[in-house]
C-alpha cells in the first residue's frame, strides 16, 4: 500500500462503544506494514489527503474475538435436533471416534479461526494435550478454559484434589502472549454443588477466569424445577455410574428453582463467571445476572439448531449486562465463522438489533467476557488490527 489511503465509514466501533456519523481512518505506509496516522471526520480528512485511494465500509472497528467455542470438537459431524437429543448423539460420537476430540481437530479450528483474523478466542478444552498447546508459545491469544465435570458429591473432593494437583503444572507450561488458563465447569447439571462451589472460590483466589455453559435450553429449567423431564432422561441413559440426579448434585428441586437461581444461591455467581447461552431465564435471572456482574455469551445458531429458543438481548441490555456474541461449537453452530454469526443475530434479534451493537458485542463485549484489555484503533495502529464491514473499494 504505497498511496495513502482513506476508510471512510458510518460507524466508528471501539471500546467506547458505536459512534456514528461519518468518519474516515486514514493508513499510510509501505510494502506490508501500512499503519493508521489519523481518524476524523470524513471532511476533514478529505480535504487533507485529495489524492488518496478511497475504501468504504459499514462499519470499522477491531478485530473479532470469539469468546466461546469448542475447537477440540472442529472434527465432529454437525448436528441439528433437540438439545437433549444433541447430548446424547455427542456422547455415542465420542465412544465410537474416541481419537475424533483432540489436538488435530484443535489445530483444524484453530487454523480457522487465524483465517479470520480472530484477535483471541475463549476455548472450553477437554484434553490436556490441547490445553497445553494453547497455552504455548504460538497460540491465538484469549483463555484456555479447562472442562470440569464431576457429577457426585461423594466424589468432589478427590476431583477437587486432582485438578488443584494439575493446575500447578499448566501455570509452570504457561507462556507470555499465549492464551490464559481458565476453569469451565460443563454445567450446573453436569457438575455439583460442592466442585461448583469450590471452582468458584478458586476463580477468586486464584484470578483464574470462569465460564459455565447454563439456561441454555427449557429441558434444563425443567430439570432443577422437577428433577425429571427430556434431559433427566438423557443423563440417566448416557452411561454415568451414577446418572446425575438432584440428590448427586446437591440441590433440591422446586417450581420456583432455575438454573441461574441455583448458581446464585450456593455463590457461585461471587465469582462474577461469564455465562454461556441464558437463554430460558426469567426476569429474576436477569437482574440476578447484572448484580453479580456477570457477562454473557449469546451463540445464535447453535441455540437455533439445538431448539433452545431465543436469547432475551433486549432485557439483558436494559439491565446493564455485558454481552458478547460467540460461535459455540461448529458442531452446533454449523462453522466458526463470526460473520455468519452476526448474520443470525440480526435474523433471531432483529428489532432493534443493528450492525454497530453486533459488532460491539464481538470486541469489547467479548473482550469482557474473556476478561481482557478491550482493543481499540488509534494512530499507529497496524492497518490489520482493523475489521472492516462489508467492504468494498471507491475509484479515486
Amino acid at each position: 500500500m504505497n498511496r495513502p489511503t482513506l476508510i471512510r465509514t458510518p460507524r466508528w466501533v471501539d471500546g467506547h462503544g458505536t459512534r456514528r456519523g461519518d468518519f474516515a481512518v486514514l493508513v499510510e505506509g509501505p510494502g506490508e506494514s501500512p499503519t493508521v496516522t489519523a481518524i476524523d471526520q470524513w471532511a476533514a480528512l478529505a480535504a487533507r489527503c485529495h489524492r488518496a485511494t478511497v475504501m468504504r465500509s459499514d462499519a470499522v472497528a477491531p478485530r473479532l474475538v470469539n469468546a466461546h467455542t469448542h475447537l477440540d470438537l472442529s472434527s465432529y459431524p454437525r448436528m441439528m435436533t433437540s438439545f437433549p437429543e444433541f447430548l446424547a448423539a455427542m456422547v455415542v460420537h465420542r465412544r465410537s471416534h474416541p481419537q475424533a476430540r483432540g489436538l488435530p481437530a484443535a489445530r483444524d479450528g484453530m487454523r480457522v479461526l487465524r483465517d479470520q483474523h480472530v484477535a483471541a478466542v475463549g476455548d472450553v478444552v477437554a484434553r490436556e494435550a490441547v490445553l497445553l498447546a494453547a497455552l504455548t508459545a504460538g497460540a491465538l491469544p484469549g483463555v484456555a478454559y479447562w472442562e470440569v465435570i464431576c457429577a457426585h458429591q461423594s466424589a468432589s473432593a478427590a476431583a477437587l484434589a486432582q485438578l488443584k494437583a494439575r493446575l500447578r503444572h499448566w501455570r509452570q507450561v504457561q507462556q507470555p502472549g499465549a492464551a490464559v488458563l481458565g476453569l469451565a465447569p460443563q454445567s450446573p447439571y453436569l457438575v455439583c454443588r460442592d466442585m461448583l462451589q469450590a471452582l468458584a472460590r478458586l476463580s477468586l483466589s486464584d484470578g483464574l477466569p470462569l465460564q459455565i455453559h447454563v439456561a441454555e435450553s427449557p429441558a434444563e429449567l425443567e430439570f432443577f424445577r422437577t428433577g425429571s423431564g427430556a434431559l433427566a432422561e438423557v443423563l440417566s441413559s448416557i452411561g454415568f455410574a451414577h446418572p446425575p440426579g438432584p440428590g448427586t448434585l446437591g440441590f433440591e428441586p422446586h417450581a420456583g428453582l432455575t438454573p441461574i437461581r441455583y448458581l446464585a444461591e450456593i455463590g457461585f455467581l461471587d465469582a462474577s463467571p461469564t455465562l454461556v447461552h441464558c437463554v430460558n431465564v426469567s426476569d429474576d435471572d436477569i437482574q440476578l445476572i447484572a448484580r453479580h456482574r456477570c457477562p454473557v455469551v449469546t451463540c445464535p445458531r447453535s441455540n437455533a439448531n439445538l431448539a433452545c429458543g431465543v436469547f432475551p438481548w433486549k432485557k439483558f441490555v436494559e439491565a446493564g449486562v455485558s454481552i458478547a456474541l460467540a460461535t459455540d461449537s461448529s458442531v452446533s453452530a454449523h462453522s466458526l465463522d463470526l460473520g455468519s454469526e452476526l448474520t443470525a443475530a440480526f435474523e433471531r434479534y432483529n428489532d432493534g438489533f443493528d450492525l454497530g451493537l453486533g459488532i460491539e458485542w464481538l470486541t469489547s463485549g467479548a473482550s469482557r467476557a474473556l476478561r481482557r484489555p478491550i482493543e481499540v484503533i488509534q494512530p499507529g495502529c497496524r492497518l490489520d488490527a482493523l475489521t472492516l464491514v462489508n467492504l468494498r473499494v471507491e475509484p479515486s
